[in-house]
This record gives C-alpha cells, structure tokens and sequence, in this order.
C-alpha cells in the first residue's frame, strides 16, 4: 500500500513557476520537478479545493499552469469537520491571519490521515514548531498526525 500525500499550494505553484534566479528558489523549484517527475508515483497524491481555489488565483497563465499541472490530482471531499478543526488550528497554532488557509491544509490532511503534508512553506507549515505542536493539539483531539515535511526531505525516506 502506498502513502498518502497532501500536496500543499507551494508545491504546485513550485513545479509550474518560471525557474527562478534566485539560488534557493531555483534549488527548490528543481526538486520539486525532480519529486513530480520521478517520486509522485510511489505515492498516493491528493488535493482540496483549498489548493483549487489559491492555485486559482494570480496571474491568469500562471494560475492555467498550476491548474493543469493538479487536474488529475484527487481532490478530497470538503467537509465541515475540516473548517472547525482548522478554527481549533488557527487559534493553537499562533499562524497569522493572513495564512489562515494553512491551518486549512493542516486539518485536511490530519482529517483525512494522511501520512505527510508536502510543503514548501516552512513558516507556518513545515517545520519543528508547528509539527510539535500539532502533534500535541492531535493528541487531544485524538486525531493522526500527518508529518509536515518539503518535498526534498520527502525524497530522502521514499
């Protein structure tokens, strides 16, 4: 049986974006094309219309790429259990605002169990602040919890 991902907006934007002259972006966007083309298939790979709708946003081509680059992509069904667990992250998880739609991706994947969260934001979703204390808030909550991780150290265990 395969693992599941729940692959997170800049992940997407990412794979599609125009390569960058920025050294760390280009390095990131080159492993994302790298974990797309070569890795995505050893896992099961999933989707929300959280993803649909901010991949949707932006420059109209950009967003044309980023939209057909997830087409085939599952897209998990939306529930009310997802945004009420998302209002129990955003007011733990100390995200801002602004980044809400992240606490959207977190309970997805918790939600559904899968086994990681791809993503490239490391601010609020991938890394060791928020991964430990999502997996305090899901101990109480008696829920799974998926491990928040980039698409490069996804690589080093797959």
């Amino acid at each position: 049986m395969k693992s599941r991902v729940y692959i997170e907006t800049s992940v997407i934007s990412y794979y599609t974006a125009k390569l960058s002259k920025d050294i760390r972006t280009l390095s990131r966007q080159e492993t994302t094309i790298d974990w797309w083309e070569d890795e995505m298939s050893k896992f099961d790979c999933f989707i929300s219309l959280a993803v649909i709708e901010e991949i949707s946003k932006g420059n109209q081509l950009e967003a044309e790429k980023r939209l057909k680059a997830s087409e085939n992509l599952p897209i998990l069904a939306e529930k009310v259990e997802i945004m009420t667990l998302a209002d129990k992250y955003f007011s733990k998880l100390n995200i801002p605002e602004k980044s809400k739609y992240d606490t959207i991706h977190i309970a997805y994947a918790s939600f559904y169990e899968v086994e990681y969260l791809l993503s490239w934001n490391m601010k609020h979703i991938s890394n060791p602040r928020t991964q430990s204390a999502l997996i305090d808030l899901n101990l109480e909550l008696n829920l799974k919890t998926p491990l928040l991780i980039t698409p490069e150290a996804l690589m080093e265990i797959s």
